[in-house]
């Protein structure tokens, strides 16, 4: 959450974020992700994205593909997208602010423990 906003502050939103391996297979998590980040989260049809990237990098390094985008185009699909709720969103929001506020009064604390 703390580098998304980060870069949010430095002008750049994301309103898409894709999701890999086990938490991709539990919708619930999926729209509570949806629901804090404010953005549509996408499932990728398989479950090994490590695994798909490393082969689309090779798939680039020998020249099967001009550019990245032809080679995400190729091998990339979704199986799901999950949008946020604004009601929800809204939630999440004043509950993220309110924890902004507590951090450095617990900061120590937290260390500590």
């Amino acid at each position: 959450m703390v580098g998304l906003k980060r870069k949010e502050l430095a002008g750049r939103r994301f309103t898409r974020i894709v999701s890999v391996g086990g938490g991709a297979k539990n919708l619930a998590w999926l729209q509570i992700q949806a629901d804090i980040f404010d953005a549509t989260i996408y499932c990728l049809s398989v479950e090994e994205g490590p695994a798909l990237g490393a082969t689309m990098i090779a798939a680039l390094g020998l020249g099967w593909f001009d550019t990245p985008e032809s080679c995400c185009q190729n091998f990339i699909q979704y199986t799901d997208a999950v949008e946020p709720l604004l009601q929800n969103v809204e939630k999440y929001h004043k509950i993220y602010q309110q924890c902004r506020k507590i951090y450095p009064a617990t900061k120590e604390i937290c260390h500590d423990l």
